[in-house]
């Protein structure tokens, strides 16, 4: 997202809680066989979309400081010790 990328991810984990599906990237159930491919097709004949779905991620990247981030991870690896 902070590289002005769209996020592609499967509908579980931490993306979940982040990923607004259609408006700052998508979640994407692999368990169906074409939902991947139907949604670079979408893509490829909307490429406005393109860029109002990599603006919106990128916006919402911004959220997130380095250290906000690098706070986040050391808080994580500290529930294991």
């Amino acid at each position: 997202m902070s590289a002005g990328r769209i996020v592609f991810s499967s509908d579980t984990g931490a993306f979940r809680n982040y990923l607004e599906n259609g408006v700052n990237g998508y979640r994407i159930d692999f368990s169906k066989k074409n939902s991947l491919l139907k949604l670079i097709e979408k893509l490829n004949s909307d490429r406005a979309l393109i860029d109002v779905i990599r603006k919106r991620g990128f916006e919402f990247s911004k959220k997130f400081s380095e250290s906000d981030f690098d706070e986040n991870i050391c808080n994580y690896f500290k529930t294991f010790f």
